[in-house]
């Protein structure tokens, strides 16, 4: 794959890019490529239309970067290509920290008084997190399903199994709610099922 070095103002930024910048954002950006260098290429098409990269380009602008390295796609549709602008911005949704390993990282940077500005956390974040204390659950969570959020309802629904009965009655003890032969579902807190009582799914 070829990168190739691109005038910025011949970069054509795409009208309808859903996902917008934040001040904050574009600074978290421009402090990564000041420390670190541009090493995420911008995405464009054969026109120098932006698929990819709108906040790094504004970013490497303000710091008086006049080219930027691109990628030139050509293996995707019209379609295609606006369906990827979409993917390519969604899927950071779906990662998560692992806050100890997190805690353990920050540590070491701010023992070696290396700036966390260039990590994308401030120090009042830094501060929140070494207050919290975080117990490892991996071991008991094992196999069990993902949580589920379609975004498609009001509702956000998560699977859990029990490893015995015991241990499903004391549950439903702890959160207040009494099963019967016939439940299949519980909604919690149980105000929200009066809430979207008039909603069908």
């Amino acid at each position: 794959m070829e990168i190739i070095k691109k005038d910025i103002n011949e970069l054509k930024p795409y009208k309808d890019n859903a996902n917008t910048h934040s001040r904050e954002s574009i600074d978290i950006i421009r402090k990564s490529i000041f420390e670190f260098g541009f090493n995420v290429p911008v995405i464009i098409d054969r026109e120098s239309n932006v698929i990819c990269g709108h906040g790094r380009i504004i970013a490497a602008s303000e710091i008086g970067m006049t080219e930027v390295p691109c990628i030139i796609k050509e293996d995707l549709t019209k379609v295609q290509l606006k369906a990827y602008r979409i993917m390519e911005n969604k899927t950071h949704e779906y990662s998560q920290w692992d806050f100890n390993i997190l805690k353990k990282e920050l540590d070491f940077l701010n023992e070696k008084e290396y700036g966390l500005e260039f990590t994308g956390f401030s120090n009042e974040e830094f501060e929140k997190l070494n207050g919290i204390e975080i117990e490892d659950h991996k071991g008991e969570w094992n196999g069990m399903p993902e949580y589920q959020n379609t975004n498609l309802t009001p509702i956000k629904q998560i699977i859990v199994s029990f490893s015995s009965l015991e241990n499903r009655d004391k549950f439903a003890e702890l959160i207040g709610v009494k099963l019967t032969d016939k439940t299949k579902s519980i909604f919690y807190p149980p105000e929200e099922k009066e809430s979207f009582k008039e909603l069908r799914y």
